[in-house]
């Protein structure tokens, strides 16, 4: 797993600052889809094996200890509470991303100007196609029950599942878009970047976060450290 750096809560942070860098996932690497306009990503490889991946540092150990539960306690609900963005914007929530995955899973944030950052997200969902299509069935009931509408639009040769769901009390109207493409699961809350995100499946982007000098430090730190 590889971090760029982006402000989050203490507890996103620390889950940021130290996952495990593993292989390459089944599906095209998210660094290669994603603009570089990406300010924020995370990365977890192998994703369904991460727990025992990350009990197995020293970390994970500590976090074990009972002496420990009390904090992990909160710990654990800091990070679920920072799903609520997620969640609103993508119709995501955190128990979904269990068993949905063994390859690579990303979630990022993209800059737009003048307007409220995207969220992205990408699942290698190479053997889960079952799974994938029950989460996504799950979303689709979720963004109804926000009075949301679907519809379907081609980019390339991607079928884009688009949802609107209007404006609610504080919660402004928003567009997310979905697909699948290669054993990939793409999600953002912007039709725009979806159709850019699609373009590059055939060959990198040439102006991707792969290609940002910063990132490239920021992975190769990472690297080392595990």
């Amino acid at each position: 797993t590889h971090t760029f750096p982006v402000p989050r809560s203490p507890a996103f942070s620390i889950v940021l600052q130290l996952l495990l860098v593993a292989s390459a996932a089944a599906g095209p690497p998210s660094d290669t889809l994603l603009p570089k306009a990406t300010k924020g990503y995370l990365s977890v490889a192998r994703a369904n094996d991460f727990d025992d991946r990350w009990n197995k540092t020293q970390l994970g150990q500590m976090f074990n200890d009972d002496v420990m539960k009390a904090f992990v306690d909160d710990f654990k609900k800091q990070i679920r509470e920072d799903f609520g963005a997620i969640e609103r914007k993508l119709g995501l929530t955190y128990d979904d991303l269990k068993g949905i995955s063994d390859g690579e899973m990303s979630l990022s944030l993209i800059e737009r100007k003048g307007k409220e950052a995207s969220l992205a997200v990408t699942i290698d969902v190479t053997g889960r196609e079952k799974q994938a299509d029950a989460l996504l069935a799950a979303i689709e009931n979720r963004f109804a029950a926000r009075k949301g509408t679907k519809s379907t639009a081609k980019a390339g040769d991607a079928t884009l599942q688009v949802f609107d769901i209007p404006a609610q009390g504080d919660a402004k109207k928003q567009q997310t878009v979905y697909f699948i493409k290669d054993k990939l699961l793409v999600g953002i809350d912007d039709r725009t970047a979806a159709q850019a995100i699609v373009k590059p499946f055939a060959r990198d982007a040439p102006h991707n976060i792969k290609s940002l000098k910063a990132y490239q430090g920021a992975r190769a730190a990472s690297q080392r450290a595990a």
